[in-house]
């Protein structure tokens, strides 16, 4: 089952008045209208512990400003709701997006004005062995799957290598 933390929902989090903001910040409730996450890679839960470390630090902030009263907290024009789980994933999406172009775009540059095969199959191998090393420390994949993605990778710069001009 997916959870949710209460410092990500303050309508929640107002029922409880018994709770210091530390205990809401670490109390967990569990959402049965969501299946499990399974699959969520370290990096997402990573960030997604940034964030909510991120709104814990600014609610105490601001609890702190207003004399350590926790209905500050729960004060205001209306209840918040902040999804930290999914700016974790669309934030880590965005990333991981940018790191695959710059793992394309970077080595076929470089490769463009290398006309050594040697020096080619050198930067390709490099590049294989950086991108599979990210790939699978930052994401949660499989051993096939590690396999896919490190061939299709090779695939692309190897036909970038083999269509290139003569020199």
């Amino acid at each position: 089952m997916e959870t949710f933390s209460l410092l990500d929902n303050e309508k929640q989090s107002s029922l409880r008045n018994d709770l210091s903001l530390y205990e809401i910040y670490k109390t967990r409730l569990v959402r049965v209208d969501l299946g499990p996450r399974s699959r969520q890679d370290p990096f997402q839960r990573c960030l997604h512990g940034y964030l909510r470390a991120f709104r814990y630090w600014q609610l105490s902030r601001r609890c702190r400003d207003n004399g350590e009263d926790l209905s500050a907290f729960t004060a205001g024009d209306g209840w918040s709701y902040q999804n930290t789980v999914r700016i974790a994933e669309v934030i880590t999406r965005l990333i991981v997006g940018v790191i695959t172009s710059i793992f394309l775009i970077v080595p076929l540059a470089i490769l463009t004005y290398q006309s050594r095969k040697e020096v080619q199959l050198a930067i390709i191998s490099v590049c294989i062995v950086l991108f599979a090393s990210l790939v699978s420390t930052l994401l949660k994949v499989s051993n096939l799957e590690m396999m896919f993605v490190s061939a299709a990778y090779g695939a692309i710069l190897s036909v970038f290598v083999s269509n290139a001009p003569q020199a």
